[in-house]
């Protein structure tokens, strides 16, 4: 039953990243037995055995239609290996197990049809034509940063939970969850299954601004993947604390801001990954995303949790982007480092504080360098600590996970061929889309034009060759003018690629 029961403690985390701050425990506590596990009659049983069968069967021919299908065979070790193989080992334990057993296997039952409907819109989305060259680009530059950590740990023998990703559009009819259209997060509920599907935002296709932030998502998948990775660093950082918010009657102590940072570890270590990943073009999306210069009091206020009374997981805007300069500048930034940091103050009136709720719903002033140096103590150990869980080596340790000066180099480049309307001369989505992020910081006005050249490039998944080199081509037709002899030639071009997408390759069934 140890599967059953892991997959039962993950059933709330299932369809979110965000971790819940549990209460602080009482003081006076009284211990007293959980009532008895309701009984199961004869019928309730056989439903759940229908039910558990139902969920084995259609997982199974998923993964048979998606053995036939280029860009979904790589979800058949998941539908088969884990959903149908965890479905049919629940039915088969059904009949032995005791009355708690059998409503734990209940829950088992929601978790795997939640596993089913995720992996059968990541399928589906990868059906249409329209979007699976989006959702390719997407899993390329995902792909591009996890295999650094990926090859690491089969090296050193880290077992990780979760070491492959998939994009998902949380918009539109092919995909059936209710979140915002504008939202970016990983479902780390998903890491027993080995695979992470990532929720891409609305309008993924058209700002360039999105795109370095999949590697905080990226991010936040690796601290939970590597076993003991979480608490090693808590204990390397002296954090503890009960989630409580300060009282408001005593000041702010050194505890309180202790029990701050210790909720906002993960969102800590996802910002660190991600400026790792993509140097300066990361930084830049973090003042894309989280600046506020009309509302400046909205980036220097730190958020409660609900009701007042804990702490919320995400740290202020203000604290994550000058952490974030700072490891730029620790990583070999400097120049770019402070040229951020100087602007995103700027923007902002200057800020040199930051004010802490209280449960009293009152607020306390804090100088912002006292935080910012907390925070840099710990994105020290992040970055420079060895850790146990990382076989003894710190993470700066592992090759190719920082964007050196070779690959700014590169992105660099990629930023002046956009603006010169020629071919990037690399491959590497990385380095593509952080020069595509620095050409659109300079002109925020060429977003569209710039989103697409860095795109032209990429190596999609699941992407024919022959549809890749009819769209960099129809980029280089683009760029080259808009029409020879009367005819649109990027439009043609652009009108090839879509009938190669949709023209399936041969010895493929049709359904």
């Amino acid at each position: 039953m140890d599967l059953i029961i892991d997959l039962i403690i993950l059933l709330v985390k299932a369809l979110t990243k965000k971790e819940k701050v549990e209460a602080p425990a009482t003081v006076t506590q009284r211990r007293f037995a959980p009532p008895p596990a309701p009984r199961m009659g004869s019928k309730e049983v056989a439903d759940l055995a229908a039910r558990l069968q139902r969920i084995e069967r259609a997982a199974r021919d998923e993964a048979r239609r998606c053995a036939g299908e280029e860009q979904n065979e790589r979800f058949v070790d998941t539908l088969l290996g884990y959903v149908a193989t965890a479905a049919g080992r629940g039915r088969t334990l059904l009949g032995g197990s005791d009355a708690g057993s059998r409503v734990e296997l209940v829950r088992s039952a929601e978790y795997f049809e939640s596993l089913l409907e995720v992996m059968t819109d990541l399928a589906q989305q990868r059906r249409d034509p329209a979007r699976l060259l989006l959702l390719g680009d997407a899993d390329a530059l995902a792909d591009a940063c996890y295999r650094p950590v990926v090859e690491f740990a089969r090296t050193h023998g880290i077992k990780l939970s979760s070491q492959r990703t998939a994009t998902m559009l949380i918009e539109g009819d092919g995909c059936r969850h209710t979140l915002e259209a504008e939202n970016l997060s990983i479902l780390i509920g998903f890491n027993p299954t080995g695979l992470a599907p990532i929720l891409l935002p609305a309008s993924w296709g058209s700002e360039p601004g999105w795109w370095p932030a999949l590697a905080h998502e990226i991010g936040h998948d690796f601290l939970a993947s590597v076993p003991g990775l979480d608490g090693e660093l808590r204990r390397a950082c002296e954090l503890s604390g009960d989630g409580w918010l300060p009282d408001g009657g005593v000041g702010f102590t050194g505890r309180d801001l202790d029990a701050a940072f210790t909720v906002w570890l993960p969102e800590i270590f996802a910002d660190a990954f991600g400026t790792l990943m993509l140097g300066p073009a990361f930084i830049e999306t973090l003042i894309w995303s989280l600046g506020d210069p009309q509302h400046p009091e909205n980036v220097i206020g730190v958020p409660p949790g609900p009701g007042w009374m804990t702490w919320a997981p995400h740290p202020p805007h203000h604290l994550r982007v000058v952490l974030g300069c700072r490891l730029l500048a620790e990583i070999g930034f400097p120049g770019e480092a402070a040229r951020l940091e100087s602007e995103w103050r700027a923007r902002h009136g200057g800020p040199d504080a930051l004010f802490f709720p209280t449960r009293r719903q009152t607020w306390i002033g804090i100088a912002d360098e006292a935080i910012i140096r907390r925070g840099e103590s710990i994105t020290h150990v992040i970055y420079q600590d060895e850790l146990a869980s990382l076989a003894g080596f710190e993470l700066r340790s592992i090759p190719g996970l920082d964007l050196g000066p070779r690959e700014h180099e590169a992105a660099r480049e990629a930023c002046r061929a956009y603006f010169a309307g020629q071919r990037a001369p690399t491959r590497d989505p990385r380095a593509l889309i952080a020069g595509a992020v620095l050409a659109w910081s300079e002109r925020p006005s060429l977003a569209p034009s710039i989103l697409r050249a860095a795109r032209a490039t990429i190596p999609s998944v699941g992407v024919a060759r022959r549809v890749l080199r009819r769209r960099a081509d129809s980029n280089d037709a683009r760029a080259a003018g808009p029409r020879r002899g009367g005819v649109d030639l990027a439009d043609w071009r652009e009108a090839m690629v879509l009938s190669a997408i949709l023209d399936r390759p041969r010895g493929l069934p049709r359904r």
